[in-house]
């Protein structure tokens, strides 16, 4: 070990994962979608990619308008 190195900080002294994103507990790579398993962590990952959705959709509709007030009028949309 050399000076300074810590016995859990050595490399490849750690084994390769990632953490579920709802409780942050240590989970496999090859988790899809990462989360752990639990219902909570579960029904927190579903609600978070609702939303996702939904302000993709509400920034897509706010985007189109601004473009139609401010570029319609020129090319005669409006």
């Amino acid at each position: 070990m050399a000076e300074g190195e810590t016995p859990g900080r050595r490399r490849g002294g750690i084994q390769a994962h990632r953490h579920c994103t709802s409780c942050h507990t240590p989970i496999s790579l090859k988790n899809d979608p990462p989360i752990c398993g639990e219902e909570a962590c579960l029904a927190f990952f579903e609600q978070r990619i609702r939303s996702q959705k939904q302000f993709r959709l509400w920034g897509t509709v706010i985007i189109v308008l601004f473009l139609v007030i401010t570029i319609g009028p020129m090319i005669g949309l409006v």
